[in-house]
């Protein structure tokens, strides 16, 4: 490892350093970093997360869960570079995250920021040579895709970053990672690997906000399905999603 770059360094090559801060979510109380994967139950899980590392403080959970600033848990900025290494090297601090099949987080995210949302539609309308860019302008599933497909993973909004880039997979040794399609199995195992002797896992319920899943066939032809099957094709790879066919 002598003159290898450390992690974070690393991480900045897929992602700003705001981005960073943004999605790793750290409590030295329970010791454990949450990798935040949008739209796959993070307002959910961060809701409990968030909960339990108030319990007994005279800290309240911030009405905006997404507000990072009013987080009660850490972010890389609270710690220097070589402690923020030191954490994400410990195999004593459990690092854990959740993962969706691409086909519907992908739909997901388009519905939520791009169909029902102006201002993540910037970046796309650019990217696509909109010669004035109107936030009212209609933006297609398949131009959507289109544009995404010409972006630098490290340009890319962390909505729709592929999975392995999002969550740093091939930089962190994870202890868990568990799978959106079995949310609530999946939330009990990782609540009694970060609080075993503190709670009893329970489950929670995901909010699905957009209701993608339901909605594949709808948005779904074959240049939809190539072209998020190209994009994300080393997620299917990894996470071991089918990408031949719709779930």
């Amino acid at each position: 490892m002598n003159g290898a770059p450390d992690l974070r360094t690393r991480m900045l090559s897929n992602m700003k350093d705001n981005q960073i801060d943004y999605s790793i979510h750290i409590s030295p109380r329970y010791r454990y970093m949450y990798l935040e994967n949008p739209k796959v139950g993070c307002t959910s899980i961060k809701e409990v997360l968030q909960d339990k590392e108030i319990l007994g403080t005279e800290l309240t959970r911030p009405a905006d869960v997404h507000n990072r600033k009013a987080s009660p848990l850490s972010s890389p900025r609270d710690f220097s570079n070589t402690e923020f290494e030191a954490l994400l090297r410990d195999p004593a601090f459990l690092k854990f995250s959740f993962v969706r099949n691409p086909f519907v987080r992908t739909l997901s995210c388009y519905i939520d920021k791009i169909e029902n949302n102006q201002i993540h539609k910037r970046d796309i309308l650019q990217t696509l040579g909109k010669p004035e860019v109107n936030l009212e302008t209609f933006v297609s599933y398949a131009e959507f895709l289109s544009a995404v497909a010409r972006q630098d993973v490290s340009q890319m909004d962390i909505h729709w970053r592929p999975q392995t880039q999002q969550i740093f997979y091939h930089l962190i040794d994870y202890n868990f990672i568990g799978r959106m399609e079995d949310f609530n199995h999946d939330w009990q195992t990782a609540e009694r690997l970060l609080f075993p002797e503190t709670i009893a896992a329970k489950g929670t319920a995901h909010k699905n906000k957009s209701g993608a899943a339901a909605l594949l066939d709808k948005y779904y032809s074959g240049e939809e399905i190539e072209l998020v099957r190209k994009i994300y094709a080393e997620d299917f790879s990894v996470f071991n999603y089918d990408s031949t066919r719709l779930p």
